[in-house]
């Protein structure tokens, strides 16, 4: 989660700065400082394992022992397992200004863990890490804006704090800037780009990466590097992996068709929250080919996987709420999850809302800029 090896001659040096302003303070401020400056020469050697020792030194107010206590009590590691204790230690060190804790007060937010649930909490800490340099928070800062969580949904400022954190080595972030190299999210499209970057994920053990670099060599016809990278990390248990090896065994793409095999790995991926294995068996259902079809079944899934992020889950959700099929029908609520798709570069949904700002309709009149912009997604995309 964290990197908790940093030393503490950082706190020490800022304590010291505070002494070092003069002979103006007041005597209880100059009382302050001096004990600011004990507790901070005391717990300076303080080790990670040596838990009574950082509770005195976190009781006393000291930013790192009270981040890496934190970290104890979310694990249980030495002492009971408590995620309400790690949260208020963890708020306690990021009121203080330590990064470390700033990106896992942001983590914990976004996950609701020791707190409740808090986008907006989660984007504010995460942004504060960002800024002040923590690399993994870049990234995460990245994922916020990428899908809007906490704060306006923006690609382009998604790929500068994607490409912040991949030039500072972040693997994960390499992954994730791919896939906006990929879909032409916030920069132009470049798919070899986007493999030369996963490569780099891949290739420093990112399961994800794994599976992107597998699905980017499946799409662009190179099938016997797209099944290895595929195959590796669904045998390693990534999700997405194995729901796109399913589609494989179901299509009979570059392997032999098994549709007991197929249905095998969807199901274990849906159960780990994969949305594009619950978007292929939301088809399945849909379709009655392989499963006994079921259109609530096929509605439910398509419905989870759209609010997990998959691109044509979202844009069949759209569809069903444009048409009423299945659901009421709701062509306001319809258009919100065509711009969710079309934002995440799904193609057909970017011509619908093309065609939807050209006619216009009830609460979306006619909109010639916001059709042109469409336009010029769909031929970007049609010209590759």
């Amino acid at each position: 989660m964290i990197d908790i090896k940093q030393p503490l001659s950082i706190l020490l040096f800022c304590t010291t700065l505070l002494g070092c302003t003069g002979s103006n303070f007041d005597k209880n401020s100059d009382k302050a400082t001096s004990k600011k400056l004990l507790v901070a020469q005391e717990c300076e050697y303080v080790t990670i394992e040596d838990i009574p020792k950082l509770s005195s030194c976190a009781e006393q107010g000291n930013a790192y022992a009270q981040m890496v206590l934190g970290v104890h009590y979310m694990k249980g590691d030495g002492v009971p397992l408590d995620f309400e204790k790690s949260a208020q230690l963890t708020r306690m060190a990021a009121d203080q200004g330590n990064i470390n804790a700033q990106f896992n007060l942001g983590t914990l937010y976004e996950n609701g863990i020791g707190v409740s649930q808090s986008p907006e909490q989660a984007f504010y800490w995460t942004n504060l890490a960002a800024n002040n340099g923590y690399p993994e928070a870049m990234n995460n800062l990245g994922k916020y804006y990428r899908l809007g969580f906490g704060v306006q949904q923006d690609n382009s400022k998604a790929y500068e704090w994607y490409l912040k954190a991949a030039q500072l080595g972040v693997a994960v972030a390499q992954v994730n800037l791919s896939r906006m190299y990929y879909y032409g999210l916030g920069v132009k499209i470049d798919r070899l780009m986007a493999i030369q970057l996963a490569e780099l994920g891949a290739k420093s053990g990112v399961l994800f990466g794994m599976t992107q670099l597998g699905f980017y060599h499946i799409e662009t016809g190179n099938f016997k590097e797209g099944i290895f990278w595929t195959q590796k990390a669904a045998d390693l248990g990534e999700p997405h992996a194995q729901a796109n090896l399913a589609f494989l065994y179901l299509q009979g793409r570059g392997v032999k068709k098994d549709t007991e095999k197929a249905k095998q790995l969807l199901i274990s991926a849906a159960e780990k929250q994969s949305p594009h294995a619950m978007f292929i068996l939301a088809t399945l259902y849909e379709k009655g080919d392989v499963f006994e079809k079921d259109n609530t079944k096929a509605h439910e899934y398509y419905l989870k996987a759209a609010k997990l992020g998959d691109m044509d889950a979202q844009h069949n959700i759209g569809i069903q709420l444009w048409h009423g099929t299945y659901i009421k029908q709701n062509k306001k609520e319809a258009v919100t999850w065509f711009e969710k798709a079309a934002n995440s570069g799904q193609i057909q949904s970017m011509k619908v809302l093309a065609e939807i700002y050209r006619t216009g309709f009830k609460d979306f009149p006619k909109d010639e800029e916001k059709e042109k912009y469409f336009r010029e997604r769909i031929a970007e995309y049609q010209h590759l």
